[in-house]
């Protein structure tokens, strides 16, 4: 009845909760209509670069929720994370990434409240 895989909005997913090792993420969740989530319910899956690497590995699938707790991340790696609804149809495009600077600095960084980079 309903065999389109979900769409989910391109905007990047954004902090909530930043930790030491650890942070929060959350995103706009995908457009259904009501009837096609009950045929096939959406979950999200998170990919992440570390980065220098260039390849995106999963880094948790089937969240049934639009946030995410991230355990255990390397203090001296910085991340790029996107997320991707899924339905047994298929999944959607991923949203835009996003970066988390993690890696040790000899300069302190900012962000606004919209999530951008202080410069």
């Amino acid at each position: 009845m309903f065999p389109v895989p979900p769409k989910l909005p391109t905007a990047k997913p954004f902090v909530t909760e930043i930790g030491q090792e650890t942070v929060r993420l959350a995103w706009k969740p995908a457009a259904a209509p009501v009837a096609a989530k009950k045929v096939a319910p959406i979950t999200y899956r998170l990919e992440a670069q570390e980065l220098p690497a260039k390849d995106w590995i999963p880094l948790a699938n089937r969240i049934r929720d639009s946030s995410y707790y991230i355990p255990e991340l390397k203090s001296d790696r910085d991340y790029n994370i996107r997320v991707r609804a899924e339905n047994k149809y298929g999944q959607s495009e991923p949203t835009e990434s996003l970066w988390i600077p993690r890696a040790t600095r000899k300069y302190h960084v900012q962000f606004s409240l919209d999530n951008t980079l202080v410069e």
